[in-house]
C-alpha cells in the first residue's frame, strides 16, 4: 500500500482515479468473482433502468447503496453476482419513436408498418449505454456491463412466457372488460400506478338532468348530477344509495317535478318566476305569488320514500344510441358508493365509462363480463359511429354541444363548472378519461393473503414501508390488467381461434415452433404475428391467431428474477437453490411499480434507523433552498454570484431554529450567501391572504363550496394569524383545517427597493427574502474563488503532484488594473490559504524567469526553465488575466552582491550565475545547514565571499515579497 503524502495540494479527486485505473489493471472486480466462486451464493436482484436517458441522482444514490451491500456481503464470505439489466420495452421508447416520426394515431403505425416501427424502437434502446457503463464505473461501483441483460432479448422473453403460462395453467388468468385510465393521447390503458403520476387542478362543466319515471302519476323525473356530460350518451342506468330518502317535490313555480336524495334538496336551483306576461299569472300552489327567495320555498314535497323502493324503477333514455339495450337497461339500481357529499343523491352509470359504473350494471345484469358492452369512445378518445350525432368528435370537446343537446330535449336542470383535480397522462399531458378496455388479467385479488403474507416474511429499510405503505398497496390490490395495446414489447403468448373458443398459451419457443411448424429466432410482434397454429379440433375450425397485446412492461420487469438467467431452460439449480432473492435496493416510487410486480419475493433481514425529527428538518431546508434559488434564476444570477443577506419568514420559532442551527452552514453554502436572518414577525414583510383548497374541499363540501370559499376569502390577517395557531377554524358551519385553506405570503417590498434590488419568493408557508444588491466585499470574494479555481485547473493541466510547490504570478489584461489590484489586496489571505502561496504580480517575476536563459562566466553556462504553464483568461466576473506558473526562482539584491566584490559587477554576474546553475531544493538544503549562510570559494577566478540568505538573495520570490511586507 502506497504512502499517502499529505498537504493543501492532495486531491483526493486524483487519488480517486487512481484507485479506480488500478482496479482497471487487474481487473479487480472480476478477480473477486472468480476468487468467491466456491461460497454461498447471495442473490442481488437490480432492477432495469431505461437505456433510452441518462442516469440521474436516483440512480447513482441506489447504484450506491447496492455496490455497499453487495461489497460488504462479498467481504463476509458470499459469492455475489452483479449483472448490470436494460429496460427495453414500453411506452418511453415509443413516444419517443411516435415524436421522432411524428406519429399521432394507432393507424399511422400500421399503415407504416410494425415492423419498421419495432426496428425504429429497437435502434434507439442502447444509445445510452455507453454513457451508463462510463458514469457508473466512475461511480466506483462493481458491476458486469459485459455479461448484461436485456429485457428485448430472446432469452428473457422466452422466460417471461414461461410465467405467464405457469399463471395460466393455474387458472389466475382470465379476459375480460375493464374500466381503466386512458391515455387517449398514447391511445393505452395505463395502470392506477401511471394514472396517479400527473393530477392537475382544472375546471370541468357540471349539469342537473332529468331521466322521466315511466308510468309516474305526476310525470316526475330522476334527477342526475355529473361532471362527465360526455358519457351521458353512454347512460345505461340509474343509481341510488337503498339507505338513503329520497323525496318528490314539484317546483312551485314550473310545476315540474323531480325525485332526489332529501339531503340534496338544497342542490336544486331556487327557480323564480320569469318577469313576463305568463308567469305574471298567478301560481296557485304559490301563497300570493311571492318570489320565492330560497331552494325550500321554491319546491313543494309531494312524496317521501327509502331508496330501496325506487330499484327496478324504469326512465326514459336521454338519448335513443342504445335502444337496442332497453330490455336489461334504462332502470335504477342500488349501491353505497352513491353519497350525498354532492350531486342530488342518484348517480348516472355509464358501465364503459366508470369503474363503479361498470361494476354496478354488471351485479344487476345491466351488462355481462365479456359480452354485451359497446365502448362507444375510440382509441383516440373519438365519439364512434354509434354516437351518430357526435361521431367523430373528441369527446372532452363535445361536452358543450352535448349540454346544449340536452338543454334542447328540455331535460337541462342546471348547469355551471367547478374547479377540481384531475388526472392527466403522464407522458402526453393529455387528460385521462376512465374507458373500458378488453385485457387480460391476473387475479391478483385471489393472490392477497397470500401476497400479505410474504410481506411479513421481508425485512424493509424504513420500516415504515413494509407496514404501511406497501401493505396498503397490497391490501387494496386488484387484479392486474398486464397487456398492452402496443407495439414494442413482449408479445401475449396467447393463440386463440376465431371463435373464441380453444386457447392455446405458449411456454417456450420450442412449443411454438413444434405446433406451428416455422422456425422462431426473435419473439418480437413482427416475427411472430403472422404465425398460425392448426386447431386440434380439427382442419374444420381453422387456425389459431396469436392476439395482438403486448405484455405490461411492469410484468416483464416483475419476471426479472426468473429471466434474467433464463429460467427455467437455464440455471435450473442455480435458482431453484436460492429464490427468492435476498436483496433489492430501489426508490420509493417502485413500492408501486417494481416491488409489486416482483411480489413473490421474500428479503433477508436488515437494520435500519428513522429520525423523523431530522427528516424534517432537512425537508425544510431544502425548501428554503429551492425557493432561493428560484430568486436567483428570476434574476439571471448564478450561484457563484455571492450574495449578502437571506431573510428566512415563518411564524414558527421551531422551523426557524431548524434553518438557523445546524443547517445554517448549509444553506448558507448552497445558496453562496453570506448571512441567514430569521423573522417570526410575518406581517413585517408580507401580507397573508387564505385561499380555500379546491381539490381537498370540493367533494366534502358540495354546494357549500362556494359560500365557504367566500367567506375563507374574506378573512382578515389577523384572522389567519389566529387559524395558523389554533390550526382549525370554522366556517359556515363546517371545520376546516389547515390542509384545507392555502395561506400565501404576499411580499411587502420595503420602501425605496426595488425588485432588482430585493425580491421574495414563498410557498405559502414560508417567504424568503434576498437581498440581491451588489456589495463589493462580496463581488471580491466571489473573483477571488474564480482565480483559485483557474489556478487549480492549471496546475492538474499542467500535471503538476499536489505536492509539487510552484511560484504563481498574475497579470492583468485590463486597461485599467486598480480592480484586479483591490481584489488581490482584500482577498490576499483567502488565496493564499487555498493555493499555499502568494499570488505574485507578474512584475515581480525576476527576468531570468521570463524564458530560458544562458548565463556564461568563464566555464560555467546557467540553463534555467522556470515557467512550465501559463494561460490567459477573458471576462471572469468582468475581469481580464493571465496566469503563470513557475518553479521557485531566486530573487538576488543585486546592489548587495556586487558590494561582496567591491563594486565588481563582473564578478556580481558570475556570481549569480553559478547560484542560479544550482539545483534549487539542493540550494535550499545548505542554506538551512548553514544557518541562512553559504560560503562560494568554488568560482574560478572569483573570490571567496559568504553569501547571507535574505540581506543577498532569497530563495523564491514569495520569501522577497514577505520579507519586504514584515520590513
Amino acid at each position: 500500500m502506497e504512502e499517502v503524502c499529505e498537504g493543501k495540494e492532495f486531491s483526493f479527486p486524483r487519488e480517486e482515479e487512481n484507485v479506480l485505473s488500478f482496479w482497471t489493471q487487474i481487473d479487480a472486480f472480476k478477480t473477486q468473482l472468480k476468487r468467491t466462486e466456491h461460497l454461498p451464493e447471495y442473490i442481488f436482484y437490480d432492477g432495469p433502468p431505461f437505456a433510452t436517458g441518462l442516469p440521474h441522482y436516483g440512480h447513482i444514490l441506489a447504484g450506491t447503496i447496492k455496490d455497499i451491500v453487495t461489497r460488504y456481503q462479498t467481504m463476509t464470505g458470499h459469492h455475489v453476482t452483479r449483472r448490470f439489466g436494460w429496460d427495453c420495452h414500453g411506452l418511453p421508447v415509443e413516444n419517443e419513436i411516435d415524436k421522432k416520426l411524428d406519429i399521432k394515431r394507432r393507424d399511422q403505425v400500421l399503415q407504416m408498418g410494425i415492423d419498421k416501427y419495432n426496428e425504429e424502437c429497437r435502434s434507439i434502446v442502447t444509445r445510452y449505454v455507453e454513457e451508463w457503463e462510463k458514469v457508473i464505473t466512475r461511480t466506483g461501483r462493481w458491476i458486469d456491463f459485459r455479461n448484461d441483460y436485456k429485457t428485448m432479448d430472446l432469452p428473457f422473453m422466452e422466460s417471461v412466457w414461461w410465467v405467464f403460462a405457469q399463471l395460466f395453467d393455474k387458472n389466475l388468468v382470465y379476459k375480460g372488460f375493464k374500466v381503466m385510465p386512458y391515455s387517449t393521447g398514447c391511445k393505452t390503458p395505463l395502470s392506477n400506478f401511471e394514472a396517479g403520476q400527473n393530477y392537475k387542478d382544472v375546471p370541468d362543466p357540471e349539469i342537473m338532468v332529468t331521466f322521466p319515471v315511466i308510468g309516474d302519476q305526476d310525470n316526475a323525473a330522476f334527477v342526475a348530477w355529473t361532471t362527465t356530460p360526455w358519457t351521458l350518451p353512454s347512460n345505461l342506468a340509474l343509481c341510488v344509495n337503498a339507505k338513503f330518502v329520497y323525496v318528490k317535490v314539484r317546483n312551485k313555480n314550473t310545476g315540474k317535478v323531480y325525485v332526489v336524495a332529501e339531503s340534496r334538496l338544497s342542490a336544486l336551483p331556487a327557480d323564480k318566476p320569469k318577469a313576463n306576461a305568463d308567469t305574471k299569472k298567478a301560481n296557485p300552489k304559490a301563497k300570493g305569488g311571492a318570489k320565492p327567495d330560497s331552494v325550500a320555498d321554491s319546491y313543494e314535497v309531494l312524496e317521501k320514500f327509502n331508496g330501496d323502493s325506487l330499484v327496478g324503477k324504469k326512465y326514459e333514455p336521454l338519448f335513443e344510441y342504445f335502444s337496442d339495450f332497453s330490455s336489461e337497461a334504462f332502470r335504477v339500481v342500488a349501491d353505497s358508493y352513491v353519497t350525498d357529499d354532492s350531486g342530488t343523491g342518484i348517480v348516472h352509470c355509464a358501465p364503459a365509462f366508470g369503474e363503479d359504473d361498470y361494476r354496478v350494471c354488471l351485479e344487476n345484469n345491466i351488462i355481462k363480463k365479456g359480452e354485451n358492452l359497446v365502448v362507444a369512445v375510440d382509441d383516440d378518445g373519438l365519439f364512434t359511429e354509434r354516437i351518430t350525432h357526435f361521431s367523430g368528435r373528441y369527446v372532452k370537446d363535445a361536452d358543450k354541444d352535448i349540454i346544449e343537446a340536452v338543454k334542447a330535449k328540455g331535460r337541462l336542470v342546471k348547469t355551471g363548472s367547478f374547479v377540481h383535480s384531475y388526472p392527466f397522462c403522464w407522458r402526453s399531458d393529455t387528460p385521462l378519461i376512465y374507458r373500458a378496455v378488453p385485457s387480460w388479467f391476473v387475479r391478483v385479488e385471489l393472490l392477497k393473503e397470500q401476497l400479505l403474507e410474504n410481506n411479513k416474511q421481508t425485512h424493509w429499510v424504513p420500516d415504515y414501508v413494509k407496514d404501511k405503505r406497501f401493505h396498503n398497496w397490497l391490501e387494496n390490490a386488484r387484479d392486474w390488467a398486464v397487456s398492452r395495446s402496443r407495439f414494442w414489447g413482449t408479445p401475449l403468448p396467447i393463440w386463440i381461434s376465431d371463435d373464441g373458443e380453444e386457447i392455446v398459451v405458449m411456454d417456450s419457443v420450442e412449443k411454438l415452433e413444434k405446433l406451428s411448424g416455422v422456425k422462431v429466432f426473435d419473439l418480437h410482434r413482427h416475427h411472430i404475428d403472422h404465425i398460425t397454429i392448426p386447431s386440434s379440433r380439427g382442419p374444420e375450425f381453422g387456425v389459431l391467431h396469436r392476439v395482438e397485446d403486448v405484455f405490461d412492461c411492469w410484468f416483464e420487469s416483475g419476471s426479472m428474477p426468473y429471466a434474467y438467467i433464463h429460467y427455467p431452460f437455464e440455471n435450473k439449480e442455480l435458482f431453484e437453490k436460492n429464490f427468492p432473492g435476498h436483496f433489492v435496493a430501489e426508490g420509493l416510487d417502485q413500492t408501486r411499480g417494481w416491488y409489486e410486480s416482483i411480489h413473490y419475493c421474500s428479503f433477508p433481514e436488515a437494520e435500519g434507523t428513522r429520525d423523523e425529527r431530522i427528516e424534517q428538518s432537512v425537508t425544510r431546508m431544502m425548501t428554503i433552498i429551492d425557493l432561493a434559488r428560484n430568486i436567483r434564476e428570476r434574476h439571471k444570477l448564478p450561484l457563484k454570484t455571492p450574495l449578502k443577506e437571506i431573510t428566512v419568514v415563518h411564524p414558527d420559532a421551531e422551523f426557524l431554529d431548524d434553518i438557523t442551527g445546524k443547517l445554517r452552514e448549509y444553506v448558507l453554502e448552497e445558496l453562496n450567501v453570506r448571512s441567514l436572518v430569521p423573522c417570526n414577525d410575518t406581517l413585517k414583510y408580507a401580507s397573508l391572504k387564505a385561499e380555500p383548497d379546491f381539490s381537498a374541499l370540493g367533494k366534502r363540501l358540495g354546494k357549500s363550496m362556494g359560500l365557504v370559499a367566500k367567506e375563507v376569502k374574506a378573512m382578515s390577517q389577523q384572522d389567519i394569524l389566529r387559524f395558523e395557531e389554533a390550526e382549525k377554524v370554522t366556517i359556515a358551519g363546517h371545520t376546516l383545517e389547515l390542509t384545507d385553506i392555502k395561506i400565501v405570503r404576499v411580499f411587502k417590498r420595503p420602501d425605496g427597493l426595488k425588485e432588482t434590488e430585493i425580491d421574495a419568493n414563498g410557498d405559502g408557508d414560508v417567504l424568503v427574502i434576498l437581498d440581491l444588491r451588489a456589495d463589493d466585499s462580496l463581488y471580491e470574494a466571489g473573483v477571488a474563488r474564480e482565480i483559485v479555481n483557474r489556478i487549480q485547473k492549471l496546475r492538474k493541466k499542467s500535471g503538476l503532484e499536489p505536492t509539487d510547490f510552484v511560484e504563481v504570478y498574475i497579470e492583468s489584461l485590463d486597461k485599467d488594473v486598480s480592480a484586479l489590484r483591490q481584489v488581490l489586496n482584500s482577498q490576499e489571505q483567502y488565496i493564499k490559504d487555498t493555493i499555499g502561496s502568494s499570488l505574485l504580480l507578474s512584475t515581480l517575476m525576476p527576468s531570468h524567469a521570463v524564458s530560458h536563459h544562458h548565463h556564461q562566466h568563464a566555464c560555467y553556462v546557467c540553463f534555467t526553465p522556470v515557467i512550465l504553464s501559463e494561460e490567459s483568461f477573458q471576462n471572469v466576473s468582468k475581469l481580464s488575466f493571465k496566469i503563470s506558473l513557475a518553479r521557485p526562482a531566486l530573487k538576488f539584491n543585486e546592489e548587495a552582491i556586487i558590494a561582496l566584490y567591491s563594486g565588481d559587477v563582473k564578478f556580481a554576474s558570475g556570481l549569480q550565475a553559478y547560484l542560479l546553475s544550482r539545483d534549487h531544493s539542493n540550494l535550499k538544503s545548505e542554506f538551512q545547514e548553514g544557518n541562512g549562510k553559504i560560503t562560494v570559494s568554488c568560482v574560478e577566478k572569483l573570490p571567496a565571499v559568504t553569501v547571507v540568505l535574505g540581506d543577498h538573495l532569497h530563495l523564491t520570490v514569495g520569501d522577497y515579497l514577505l520579507s519586504t511586507t514584515n520590513s
